[in-house]
């Protein structure tokens, strides 16, 4: 009994241990929040996670949108592949699913979107990702995801890049929204319709 305490308390300081904490920041004119961080523009105040909850807030053609996402670090961990298996459905982030918000129509790789709110899951593979735009956005990982509540399914192709990104984020970059970690860059056409 005590071996079994002892081996769930190694386990969660591993876990604490392998992950980064970074204070807010503004990347390219776009607004970043910590969730954790009570004097943010943000709404939803959350006890200090290891990979903290940041909020991407930007427009597309003055419609604006948001991804809410949990923002795991690197720390020399081979990511892609390993931490993230390829072939399999992916949280893009780490804890609750990553969402997108919006109040108008946007198109995402040329498809039609509605207004609302989704969660954003993906199937990384070496030289393919699947987007998946999904109607159950409340929900913690990926482990309740449900094909038969994707809204879109998008097929993009991921950048290798000699940048390296420590911590995990989504940024636009004109016309494309960017997820970008470690030496991986995965673009989303986002636009107005």
């Amino acid at each position: 009994m005590i071996a079994k305490q002892l081996f769930r308390h190694a386990l969660f300081f591993l876990f604490l241990v392998s992950c980064d904490d970074l204070p807010n920041r503004q990347v390219s004119g776009a607004k970043y929040a910590s969730l954790d961080d009570p004097s943010s523009d943000t709404t939803d105040v959350r006890l200090s996670r290891p990979s903290p909850p940041l909020v991407l807030r930007d427009t597309v053609d003055a419609i604006p949108f948001e991804v809410t996402y949990g923002a795991p670090s690197v720390r020399d961990r081979i990511i892609f592949g390993k931490l993230v298996p390829y072939g399999e459905v992916w949280r893009t982030g780490a804890n609750e699913a990553t969402t997108l918000s919006m109040s108008d129509t946007l198109l995402l790789e040329n498809k039609k979107l509605a207004p609302g709110q989704y969660a954003i899951f993906t199937v990384p593979r070496k030289d393919q990702w699947d987007v998946l735009i999904n109607a159950e956005y409340d929900q913690w990982g990926a482990y309740n995801y449900d094909p038969e509540k994707d809204i879109l399914r998008l097929r993009v192709t991921p950048e290798e890049t000699d940048v390296h990104q420590e911590q995990m984020t989504f940024r636009l970059e004109g016309d494309q929204l960017v997820l970008h970690w470690d030496n991986l860059r995965v673009p989303i056409s986002l636009q107005a319709p």
